[in-house]
C-alpha cells in the first residue's frame, strides 16, 4: 500500500502529466528537453556498445560535447529499455520521473510519512525540470545499506551501499560529492561505536571505495580533461551567486 501512496503522491504533484505522458513534459521546454535528448542519446549509444558516447551531435566541431552537461547514465540504465520499446524520448523522460526509490525502515506508518515528506519536499517539487536532481532517492537507500552493514557486518549491505553510491554519482555528478559528507559522517561514527571491528571494516570500506572509484573515475576524467582543454573556470562572483543561500 505504501508504494501506491508514493505513486499517487507523484501523480498529484505532477498532474496532469499522467494523462499524456507520451507528448507532455513537466517544467517547460528548457532543461527538460535537454535531458530528454540526453536520455535518448544514451539509449542510442547503448545499442552501439557506447561507441561515440561523448561526441553528442551538437556544438560541432567540438569534441566530447556530452560532457558539457550531465551524462545521465545512471538514469539511462533504467530508461533505455523504455526508449528502445517506445521510440518516444518524451515518454522515456517521464518514466524516469517515477523511477525514484525509497528507503523504508522501522514502523510502516512512520516510514510512509517520512517517504512522502522526502518525495514532496518543496526543494524536490521545485526541481521537476531537472530529472537528475530528483534522483537523490539513492541517498537514503545508500545510508540505509551503510547502517545495515555496520549493524550486521554483512558485506552484501556494503555492496548495496557501493551500488547506490555509484548509481547516485552516475545520475548526478554533484550528488557524488554531496553524498560523500553524510556517508563519511556515518562511517566515522560507526567506527567509534564498533572498535573491535575497525581493522576488518577498514579493509571492507577500502575495497568498496576502490570499486566506486574504478567505475566513476573514467567518466570523471572526461569532464576533467574537457575542463582543462576548454579552460572552463568560474569566477568568484559566479560562485557566490550560484551558491546556496
Amino acid at each position: 500500500m505504501h508504494v501506491l501512496a508514493f505513486c499517487a503522491a507523484a501523480i498529484v504533484a505532477t498532474w496532469p502529466l499522467i494523462l499524456h505522458p507520451a507528448r507532455t513534459i513537466a517544467g517547460g521546454l528548457g532543461d527538460p528537453l535537454l535531458n530528454t535528448f540526453i536520455l535518448a542519446w544514451d539509449a542510442d549509444r547503448a545499442r552501439h556498445l557506447f561507441r561515440g558516447l561523448w561526441d553528442a551531435p551538437f556544438l560541432y566541431p567540438h569534441r566530447h560535447t556530452l560532457a558539457y552537461s550531465e551524462h545521465l547514465l545512471g538514469i539511462a540504465l533504467f530508461t533505455t529499455p523504455v526508449e528502445w520499446i517506445s521510440r518516444n524520448p518524451i515518454l522515456t523522460y517521464n518514466v524516469g520521473m517515477f523511477l525514484l526509490v525509497r528507503s523504508l525502515v522501522g514502523r510502516t506508518d512512520a516510514a510512509v510519512l517520512a517517504g512522502l515528506a522526502f518525495e514532496l519536499t518543496p526543494y524536490r517539487l521545485a526541481q521537476t525540470t531537472h530529472l537528475q536532481v530528483l534522483m537523490n532517492g539513492w541517498m537514503p537507500i545508500g545510508l540505509w545499506a551503510l547502517h545495515e552493514y555496520f549493524r550486521t557486518g554483512s558485506r552484501r549491505w556494503l555492496a548495496a551501499f557501493a551500488a547506490a553510491f555509484i548509481l547516485l554519482g552516475l545520475s548526478n555528478g554533484y550528488y557524488f560529492y554531496f553524498f560523500s559528507i553524510p556517508a563519511g559522517v556515518v562511517v566515522a561514527v560507526e567506527m567509534v561505536r564498533w572498535p573491535n571491528r575497525r581493522a576488518r571494516t577498514a579493509i571492507d570500506l577500502l575495497a568498496a571505495a576502490l570499486v566506486v572509484v574504478a567505475v566513476v573515475a573514467p567518466i570523471a576524467w572526461v569532464y576533467f580533461r574537457l575542463q582543462r582543454e576548454a579552460g572552463f573556470v568560474r569566477s568568484d562572483e559566479e560562485l557566490a551567486g550560484l551558491s546556496a543561500r
